[in-house]
């Protein structure tokens, strides 16, 4: 499905019922991928709009912003609103837009937070290894279904700009659980090159079938993900 842009209600023109044509062209986009089981995509997409348009209204408000807890979404939405120079009528107009908008996408988050909270009972987290800050780490995400495993390296990175998690794919011999997770543990360390040290280890079971393509293993990485980057934010 295409992506919604941050500023999509930003752009000309400024006018509610040609924001609302295209508001409601995504959400048909969103009810078909939602009848196909699709549902990681728009659920993010809902809620990135959801977060941009609220964004929007502190602008519109005039309350005071800081730059520097800004994300990238949030700093092309107050560029976009510099370098638009709005007038009083069509900051007026951007309000009803605003509110019209996520009146409708707020029904759309209910739907998607209803099904999200479903896959996620049917996944388990646990740790193997003493929780320890460290900046790398092992993560295996097993199939219940077919005993199949999925590993992953992890590692934070951070520059001037950004920070964040990188995670990669480690295609191991025998990638099914047998009797416990050390031998895999072991020929993950070998393949990254990494043997002597000692590292973070988390397990996700999946309580259903799934294959690398499936919705409910990208929400799991994608839980895991978001507890890693809340363990920084902390810190």
């Amino acid at each position: 499905m295409k992506n919604l842009e941050s500023t999509w209600f930003l752009q000309s023109p400024i006018d509610t019922e040609h924001k609302q044509y295209i508001l409601l062209d995504f959400l048909q986009e969103v009810n078909e991928e939602i009848r196909r089981d699709n549902i990681y995509h728009p659920i993010q997409q809902i809620f990135s709009s959801i977060k941009g348009l609220k964004f929007s209204e502190k602008i519109l408000a005039n309350e005071k912003l800081d730059i520097q807890k800004m994300d990238q979404e949030e700093i092309q939405i107050f560029e976009k609103f510099i370098k638009s120079k709005f007038t009083e009528d069509q900051k007026e107009e951007l309000r009803s837009i605003v509110d019209l908008s996520l009146d409708c996408l707020y029904k759309y988050a209910e739907l998607g937070t209803s099904i999200w909270k479903k896959l996620e009972k049917r996944i388990s987290v646990y740790n193997l290894t003493p929780d320890k800050k460290t900046d790398s780490g092992i993560l295996l995400v097993r199939n219940l279904a077919t005993d199949e495993i999925y590993s992953y390296w992890w590692s934070r990175y951070s520059n001037a700009s950004s920070f964040g998690i990188m995670m990669k794919r480690v295609r191991i011999s025998n990638n099914f659980f047998s009797i416990s997770y050390d031998h895999l543990v072991n020929e993950i360390l070998i393949d990254v090159g990494v043997q002597s040290i000692t590292p973070k280890v988390t397990v996700i079971e999946i309580h259903e079938d799934f294959n690398e393509e499936s919705n409910i293993l990208k929400i799991a990485k994608e839980l895991f993900i978001k507890d890693l980057e809340n363990q920084v934010a902390l810190l």
